[in-house]
């Protein structure tokens, strides 16, 4: 079992074309006794301009499929400056914000459908450079991954710091299209109570672009599937949260942030009662308790909050209410 990069299924962003090569015949006349007029005494036959005429029309047709009607194009990754801006403002919501969205709604937009999952299992603690170790496997066209990445970089903002995130969007051609979001792929964060460690497995067209470690596709294999998780293995995204929790796909459906620039889900991300809002902050504020669990609920500026416990106990209500008593429902990448 692997993590599933069969999604990419030729989600390519390049434009395809057809070409045809149109043919032509050449006809004779003259009656009994009368002289053949040649082709180049009698100018060009009519058959000929004929030919020219269809490989003219062919090109325009070619043309205007390309311009018009041909695949989605995808826009590059960018960097810098407003992308950071992006990200602090996201990192900078107010916890009474935060509070006030708390752990969310169970139906209608903004919605929250999938809790990260408590391992009830003794396993050996996630680590990485003597830190509790949040893993992260995604790719840059999945629209789930696309959405996750909002709460993340909230949750993951209350830890530590982040330098060097893109701003990049999900596949053109995938169930919804275009999702505005970030991209881990040549970010770094930093942080004295976490490592985060992210692998985006490909990009927007689905492309190979980061390759997970022996050890990394040893978490996938064990974790993203069955007995820990219901639904299908290998989805994505996958977060291990030290060993302690499990995040198989979306908390929320992407479907609440179609329609919004990249800006404008940061900014609904401080506005209490907008559903991108409401979505991205409860689902924050989920991954948010799952990593003070792992942190000894440190710092306690984030740990100590209300919709921490909340949190925390309604992530073992789900799972043990679960029909396999240890796993919740995911959403494929």
């Amino acid at each position: 079992m692997a993590v599933s990069r069969s999604a990419p299924a030729k989600r390519t962003t390049s434009g395809q074309g057809s070409k045809g090569r149109p043919g032509g015949s050449q006809g004779s006349g003259g009656g009994k006794g009368a002289p053949r007029k040649s082709s180049a005494s009698g100018g060009v036959p009519r058959v000929l301009w004929g030919v020219v005429a269809l490989v003219v029309v062919a090109v325009l047709v070619i043309v205007l499929v390309a311009v018009v009607g041909g695949s989605p194009k995808s826009k590059p990754t960018t960097r810098g400056s407003g992308v950071n801006q992006v990200a602090v403002a996201l990192s900078a919501v107010p916890q009474s914000v935060l509070t006030s969205f708390g752990t969310g709604v169970t139906s209608g937009p903004g919605a929250v459908t999938t809790l990260p999952v408590p391992i009830t299992s003794s396993q050996p603690p996630l680590v990485s450079g003597g830190l509790p170790e949040v893993f992260y496997a995604g790719a840059e066209y999945c629209p789930f991954c696309a959405a996750e990445r909002w709460a993340m970089v909230q949750a993951l903002s209350h830890f530590g710091t982040f330098s060097g995130l893109g701003e990049t969007h999900s596949s053109p051609t995938d169930v919804y299209p275009n999702t505005p979001t970030f991209t881990f792929y040549k970010s770094t964060y930093t942080s004295k109570y976490i490592d985060f460690v992210p692998v985006e497995l490909a990009d927007v067209a689905g492309k190979p672009l980061q390759k997970a470690t022996k050890d990394q596709q040893d978490l996938i294999n064990k974790y993203d599937g069955p007995p820990y998780i219901s639904g299908n293995s290998g989805s994505i995204p996958f977060i291990d949260i030290g060993n302690k929790y499990i995040q198989s796909g979306a908390e929320f459906v992407p479907q609440v942030l179609q329609g919004m620039s990249f800006q404008n889900i940061a900014a609904a991300a401080q506005l209490p009662g907008t559903p991108a809002g409401q979505a991205i902050d409860s689902a924050a504020n989920y991954l948010t308790a799952a990593i003070c669990a792992i942190t000894q609920n440190k710092p306690a500026s984030v740990c100590n909050q209300p919709y921490i416990p909340e949190a925390i106990a309604k992530m073992s209500s789900a799972a043990k209410s679960s029909s396999s008593g240890n796993a919740t429902p995911g959403a494929a990448g």
